[in-house]
């Protein structure tokens, strides 16, 4: 569901101001973006022609500006059940911008750095890369909801603000063509498992004074509220032997050879079926992706 919408102004100089319009209770909000478009480059249906130079910039500057607004608006129904004043989303808007440096070199990150390097010493191989994904995701969100993440602001709204994001809200940058917006319920599992193991590491190695009970009780409250069940890992349907007999089958028809190929390459790689498409041919090599 869509609060706001795009709205152009036309201008005296022969240009559109693009402006995200949100409105309650009578009153109105016109959020700029920052995007003036000449007349000759707005459609019929007043919006922007793809033959504009800047199109895709303006699109991803509008883009970014109305999922800030629209963040405000959805915190602020989900704590309240209604919409909120145009003169509240005025003042969120209004804030300074947390920058990446900021999020990078807090207190909160600091902590999370140590902790990989703990893990890192108990985890072999590419174990450590879902606590590396937790890292990424937690960022994003602390860039996402101009929020500076800290042990003291941990709470219930806090908690559930979270678990919204990773299944409604958070962009899987990884992909290029299509993006995906939230996670399946057993990688927000996964992502809350580690999130709590990294609380208990700075609560017992770290000695930093939280209460690991109450976010545990508010976590499983939270999760059955979203039927968030317990994380399981993916168990395998196919082992070596097998991939190795279907890639020799001489039973598979002609036209599916292809299909059979990215098919074993994904499973040897561990990768999806849809990640494929983002491939480049350099990062590929004798049937193994590179690792960078």
């Amino acid at each position: 569901m869509a609060f706001s919408k795009l709205t152009p102004h036309l201008r005296k100089g022969g240009y559109y101001d693009m402006f995200i319009f949100y409105s309650r209770s009578g009153d109105k909000l016109y959020h700029p973006t920052g995007v003036k478009i000449e007349l000759k480059y707005m459609t019929a249906k007043m919006e922007i022609s793809k033959t504009h130079p800047s199109y895709f910039d303006h699109i991803k500057k509008i883009t970014d500006e109305q999922s800030k607004l629209e963040s405000i608006v959805m915190d602020y129904v989900n704590k309240y059940e209604e919409k909120p004043a145009v003169k509240y989303v005025k003042e969120q808007l209004e804030k300074p911008i947390i920058e990446v440096r900021q999020i990078r070199d807090s207190d909160f990150f600091k902590e999370f750095s140590a902790f990989l390097e703990y893990k890192s010493e108990v985890l072999k191989g590419k174990s450590i890369n879902a606590y590396n994904s937790l890292e990424q995701g937690l960022q994003q969100f602390s860039q996402d909801k101009n929020l500076l993440l800290s042990f003291d602001i941990i709470d219930k709204e806090f908690l559930n603000k979270l678990i919204n994001y990773f299944l409604y809200e958070k962009v899987d940058k990884t992909r290029v063509k299509k993006k995906r917006t939230g996670m399946n319920n057993n990688t927000v599992a996964l992502r809350l498992k580690h999130f709590t193991e990294f609380l208990k590491f700075c609560k017992y190695e770290k000695e930093i004074q939280i209460d690991l009970d109450k976010i545990k009780y508010t976590l499983t409250r939270e999760k059955k509220k979203k039927s968030i069940k317990s994380y399981e890992p993916v168990k395998p349907v196919i082992n070596k032997e097998e991939l190795e007999y279907l890639y020799v089958w001489e039973g598979c028809k002609p036209s599916f050879l292809k299909f059979r190929d990215v098919f074993v390459f994904c499973v040897k790689n561990g990768i999806r079926i849809s990640d494929n498409n983002t491939l480049m041919k350099y990062q590929t090599m004798n049937w193994k992706c590179r690792s960078y």
